[in-house]
């Protein structure tokens, strides 16, 4: 014969009162038998769970919470002065057990504050779900892939060829600008600004970003008109009304039209300088071109589109245009795009481009790595389980100190599973005021991280009541993770063995003890040999030879500012007595450089090649040597036709370094093409 329902019978043994579970879960029972005895065996268990939930009422659940709450309550309280008594008495002990509990609790939380805030880029924008960046085939690379930079044409394109599409921003880099202020009391203000943007007129409504001065609406409307941070008009104006004053950028008159507060950590741009688009001279004069690619593009979905049937609709309509715009460059479309497969365009989710860009990459902010964060994430769980396994570990490891107040509670008549409760709360309180511990230490790491390594660590979305609430759940779960077998462990003695002097260690070599001892070192080798190799590639990052004296070096940024005075301005730097030499370069090696497709001749193979120009007291004052042919010469004008290339561009054109002497190479139709006369 069938049973009552488990799960309906220890629902109503959970809330019933003990005075009145014996006679309703009998009177449940002879109904089931009754149903089941008249009616088929689902019936039966479906009306009993119903005749259970007819008990679920308020007077009898209060009158059962009211009965053992006082008892839940004294227990409670009694559970915790043992708790704080025994932190006393054993003082050395409890302060080593927090202290590693509390340390690891702050290394997860400074781990979680910044993998939280890298997972949540862009999240706070409307409509995030519907806001994609194009990106397409990155032409420039000869090996194809894709790139997060488009032509100019295409925002258009898309806005009169594809009806899923809502709404279309660009965002241009125009480079850095040279801005200057007169100021009515602190005089002619001259400041290098290097992070500036570009943006169509919608650029406010496309993100919904808000401005604390200026009308977002028509902010970037015309040409020759400029958004600028609240900390630019600190810098500029102080507490003056920036909106309506005229700047200088480049010898340009710009307009203020507009400032913006703070921008958002977790936004993938940034910008000092918004100009409207119109006011950079580079996008009036390629705003035709396929082939410059130089904007960032984004689009608003309309609701249920599909970004992948667009991509392949996109792609088919937009390739005619870009095939007349190589054309007209008298170049072969065909033989253009050979070795990158074909001139696709697809879409990227705006939230996915922080963390998911590495080969797109983002031409208008820092990018980030999922990789990395989803590492970092499994590091605060090894730690984590790390200061679990030494919270357990130090708690049994005194058990012995234990054994008499368990054996006297025993005979008393205490119960296991009291004594067991006992010890979880212990672990819960002990975890707590770990947790109230890694405070401090959290803010210590935070400005540690700051200060060594450079990271601004976000911790505000942790000082709200949700994910406080959260946390909380989080160390109460930990204290009862950390509690588990400390009570097994612990309540498992017998009051005879333990009154009688017995050890509870004997004839029990191989304990559980053992076994997390063997975990924690483990985890704990496979951190140090981690930390090893990444200490191994910073030590060969800082301390690798670049191939020049990189000591005793001063850059001057932007002295290409002095035109045609910059020589002047070289000689006499080089004339100063305690100056060796100097001299004049497009950058510096490494930085960044200017990257453009080149061949050889003789073959059609395109590499492309990052390109850095410099004269002739380059290789004298960055101590530079070749391993084959020779540097420039200050004697010799005719290296103006010439080019230094490095062993690697030689050996990817089938060259050993002395016989790319002499060989030329072609840039587009440059004339005459330039010789190698030096391999570095």
């Amino acid at each position: 014969m069938q049973n009552p329902p488990k799960f309906p019978t220890r629902m109503l043994r959970f809330f019933c009162p003990g005075d009145l579970l014996e006679g309703v879960e009998g009177d449940l029972a002879e109904a089931f038998y009754a149903d089941l005895k008249n009616g088929s065996g689902r019936r039966a268990r479906w009306l009993y769970f119903y005749n259970v939930l007819r008990f679920f009422r308020l007077e009898i659940i209060s009158r059962n919470k009211f009965k053992n709450s006082m008892i839940n309550r004294g227990l409670l309280i009694s559970h915790i002065k043992i708790t704080l008594r025994n932190f006393r008495k054993y003082f050395s002990y409890s302060f080593i057990n927090l202290t590693g509990l509390a340390l690891g609790i702050a290394v997860c939380l400074l781990i979680y504050s910044y993998t939280n805030h890298q997972l949540h880029y862009d999240d706070f924008h409307p409509d995030i779900e519907r806001l994609y960046r194009v990106n397409q085939t990155s032409i420039w690379d000869p090996e194809g892939g894709m790139m997060g930079s488009t032509p100019p044409p295409l925002a258009q394109q898309l806005i009169e060829n594809s009806p899923q599409v809502e709404s279309v921003l660009r965002i241009n880099t125009p480079g850095g600008y040279e801005v200057r202020h007169q100021h009515k009391s602190r005089g002619l203000l001259i400041y290098r600004e290097n992070n500036v943007l570009a943006a169509d007129s919608n650029f406010f409504e496309f993100f919904a970003l808000p401005l604390i001065r200026g009308n977002r609406k028509n902010a970037l409307a015309g040409k020759n008109m400029v958004v600028i941070t609240e900390a630019i008009a600190l810098k500029y104006f102080g507490d003056d009304d920036p909106v309506g004053q005229t700047i200088l950028m480049n010898q340009e008159p710009v307009q203020i039209t507009g400032v913006t507060p703070p921008l958002p950590s977790n936004m993938h741009f940034e910008f000092d300088f918004l100009l409207s688009m119109p006011s950079n001279p580079s996008v009036r004069q390629f705003d035709w071109s396929w082939i410059w690619t130089q904007m960032v593009t984004y689009t608003k979905l309309k609701k249920g589109s599909d970004p992948e049937s667009l991509k392949n609709q996109v792609t088919e309509i937009l390739n005619p245009q870009v095939r007349s715009c190589i054309d007209r460059l008298g170049m072969d479309y065909e033989e253009f795009i050979q070795d990158k497969g074909s001139w696709q365009f697809a879409f990227q989710p705006v939230r996915d481009i922080h963390l998911h860009s590495l080969e797109e990459g983002n031409r208008i902010g820092e990018i980030g790595d999922i990789k990395s964060v989803r590492v970092l994430q499994i590091l605060a769980l090894l730690i984590l389980i790390i200061a679990i396994i030494n919270f357990i570990n130090l708690s049994t490891a005194r058990a012995n100190l234990r054994t008499r107040e368990i054996g006297v509670k025993k005979v008393m008549g205490a119960l296991r599973s009291s004594l067991s409760t006992q010890f979880h709360i212990e672990a819960i309180v002990m975890t707590l005021v770990a947790a109230a511990l890694s405070i401090p230490l959290f803010f210590m790491l935070i400005a540690l991280v700051k200060n060594q390594v450079g990271i601004d660590i976000y911790y505000h979305h942790l000082i709200t009541v949700g994910n406080s609430l959260k946390l909380l759940a989080v160390f109460i779960a930990i204290g009862l993770v950390a509690g588990i077998y400390p009570a097994f462990y612990l309540t498992s003695f017998k009051p005879v063995n333990i009154l009688g002097g017995e050890s509870r260690d004997k004839g029990n070599p191989i304990r559980l003890r053992y076994i997390l001892v063997a975990v924690q070192f483990a985890i704990s080798l496979t951190l140090l040999s981690g930390s090893f190799l990444v200490a191994k590639q910073l030590k060969f990052l800082t301390k690798k030879d670049l191939g020049f004296d990189r000591d005793n070096i001063l850059i001057v940024n932007h002295a290409g500012d002095l035109g045609d005075q910059i020589k002047s301005f070289r000689d006499e730097i080089r004339a100063l007595p305690y100056v060796v030499n100097a001299s004049i370069t497009m950058d510096m090696p490494g930085r960044g450089s200017w990257e453009d497709i080149f061949m050889r001749e003789g073959s059609d193979i395109k590499l492309a090649i990052s390109q850095l120009k410099i004269d002739p007291y380059f290789f004298p004052t960055m101590q530079l040597k070749t391993i084959a042919g020779r540097a420039f010469s200050e004697d010799r004008t005719t290296d103006i036709h010439h080019a230094i290339i490095n062993e690697t561009t030689a050996r990817l054109w089938g060259w050993s370094p002395n016989d790319a002497l002499g060989k030329q190479i072609i840039y587009f139709e440059l004339e005459p093409r330039p010789t190698i006369v030096g391999v570095v």
